[in-house]
């Protein structure tokens, strides 16, 4: 009976064409760098979405619903000529809505803002039952430091800064008897503060949602500081013997917008296109 050789024995010669037929696996990026100490690493495809840069630069726009308020003032009275008058006043509160742009740059975890918010605030108040309403045009210009906490993929933060507001178009519709003609604002420079969450949507875009509040901390305390003496005739008709100051002295709204990353450097050095290629 003829010998046949063992199975492994048919098999071995098989196995090495095959080796020398297909090309070797890649090896691992641990392996090729203990291989090759000096070769440089690239960054991997894989890196996550939340990877935190050092140096980025985005811009924004965003949409707003926020309230509009004037408080009354400490003292109710006015004074002319030494002589304290007893003059109806009512403090004014309503709803608008903004459109705002912003340009951001963030060092690692904190970034410096600038903007510009175009908002159509409308109040209401009421001087022995008869309603007042004030409409105007705010234009704010606030500077604001953010610090957010990188976790993963919705970010809180913290911002706070400075905001110079103008206002225009002022209009106040008085019924007869009130006592008010019109109004008019100055410009003022108020405090602005507030929480934001930002959802990272891809490596540069983001979904920034912002709850905020204005603060104007001009010296209300008499009626005087509110108000200011004009002899004419309101738009309803009646007789006017005062104007109403009508700058906000607090705002507070709530924004959802959306930021891109125009320029990205990531942690370590780096330019803008391996940042891009790191947040993929």
């Amino acid at each position: 009976m003829p010998h046949r050789p063992p199975p492994s024995a048919r098999v071995a010669p098989l196995c090495a064409l095959l080796a020398l037929a297909l090309p070797a696996a890649p090896r691992p990026a641990s392996a090729q760098s203990a291989a090759s100490p000096g070769a440089p690493e690239r960054a991997p495809l894989s890196a996550p979405l939340s990877a935190l840069h050092e140096l980025r630069v985005a811009v924004g726009a965003a949409v707003a619903v926020q309230g509009s308020f004037i408080s009354k003032p400490k003292s109710e009275y006015y004074q002319q000529l030494g002589i304290l008058l007893d003059v109806p006043y009512s403090g004014y509160g309503g709803v608008g809505g903004a459109g705002a742009a912003s340009v951001e740059v963030a060092w690692r975890a904190l970034g410096l803002s600038v903007g510009y918010t175009h908002s159509v605030d409308a109040a209401e108040g009421k001087i022995n039952g008869q309603a007042l309403t004030l409409s105007q045009t705010t234009h704010h210009v606030p500077l604001t430091l953010r610090a957010e906490l990188p976790t993963a993929l919705v970010r809180p933060s913290l911002f706070g800064g400075v905001d110079w507001v103008s206002v225009s178009g002022t209009a106040l519709q008085a019924p007869p008897g009130t006592g008010y003609s019109d109004a008019r604002a100055d410009s003022y420079r108020a405090w602005i503060f507030g929480l934001g969450f930002d959802a990272l949507l891809g490596p540069r875009l983001r979904l920034p949602v912002r709850l905020y509040g204005v603060f104007n901390p001009a010296p209300r305390d008499t009626l005087n500081d509110v108000i200011e003496p004009q002899l004419s005739l309101s738009e309803s008709g009646g007789l006017g013997l005062f104007r109403l100051k009508s700058e906000w002295v607090w705002q507070a709204g709530i924004s959802v917008g959306v930021s891109f990353d125009v320029y990205q450097r990531p942690q370590g050095g780096g330019q803008a296109g391996d940042a891009a290629v790191e947040g993929m």
